[in-house]
Order: structure tokens, then sequence, then C-alpha cells
């Protein structure tokens, strides 16, 4: 697969540029979805401006997908709905963790 250097430096800048954050998340964003959008419907333009029969291309992406969520599942179980706490630590008043 030949990818372009300039491609993979914006796919680079969109993934690593935003700190603490997971790659569904950031591929989940507005803002994100229509900077994608803009350079898809660019490349299009650029590819139908190279073509010598003008065939109508259709440049809409099926965005609708990106939102869906496809991570992992949570399990009700309900086992870690509350922290345990030694019980001499407890009570000595301030804890160090604010």
């Amino acid at each position: 697969i030949e990818v372009k250097l300039k491609e993979w430096d914006g796919f680079l800048r969109i993934c690593f540029n935003r700190k603490n954050k997971t790659l569904g998340s950031i591929f989940r964003q507005k803002s994100v979805i229509s900077l994608l959008e803009r350079n898809y419907r660019t490349v299009q333009a650029l590819e139908l401006g190279k073509e010598d029969s003008p065939e109508e291309l259709d440049t809409k992406m099926d965005l609708s997908s990106f939102g869906d969520d496809q991570g992992m599942g949570m399990d009700d179980e309900g086992d870690d709905d509350e922290m345990e706490v030694e019980g001499g630590e407890a009570d000595e008043g301030q804890s160090e963790f604010k």
C-alpha cells in the first residue's frame, strides 16, 4: 500500500495530538469527521478532474457508522460498584489523596 507522506502526517496528527483520548472518541468528534469529509471531497474532486470521461461520482460518504458505539461492553454484575477500604487507615482523618 502506497501512502503519501502528507496524508500519513495528517493521520498521525489527528490520532496523537489529542492527549488522553482514545481513537474511537477522536474519530467520533464532529470536527474530525467534518475534516475527513472535506478532505475526501477534495480528493474526489481532484480525481474527477484527472479523468477524461465526465462520469458522475458519488462523493457522499456514509459517516453515520462513526457514531455507533462498537467498543467493549460493560458487564452488569455490579461487583465493582464500591471500593473496599482497609479497616485501619479509613478512620485516621484526612487522606493523603485529595
